[in-house]
């Protein structure tokens, strides 16, 4: 039971990764795609990237579940967990904003705002 009980969690813990990085990855999106465009305040950002993906992004599970890791003197993995995720968090956005720049045709491309 206790063996089913830590591949649970990890699946979890695998899905939670995933939900950060599309978050991460379709924000960056979002928010490189308007700046091409010359939105850069598109009246939209708040509710979509801040609200929306932000919230999809599950940040909030995601120090509960590190928190989880450390009172369950898991340091290392909790250390790994938070590193890992953030380093590919960055490298999602990252793709991101690179999907966007092929992607999205900028205003100074000739296309109008």
């Amino acid at each position: 039971s206790g063996r089913r009980g830590a591949t649970a969690v990890a699946g979890l813990v695998l899905v939670l990764v995933a939900l950060i990085l599309l978050g991460a990855f379709v924000i960056s999106l979002l928010l490189a795609g308007w700046f091409r465009r010359g939105h850069v305040a598109h009246p939209w950002r708040p509710f979509l990237a801040t609200g929306l993906l932000g919230s999809f992004t599950t940040w909030s599970t995601f120090i509960a579940d590190t928190y989880d890791l450390v009172v369950a003197g898991r340091d290392l993995v909790a250390l790994v967990f938070v590193l890992g995720a953030t380093a590919l968090g960055v490298l999602a956005a990252g793709a991101g904003w690179l999907a966007a720049q092929r992607v999205v045709p900028a205003v100074d491309e000739g296309i109008p705002a």
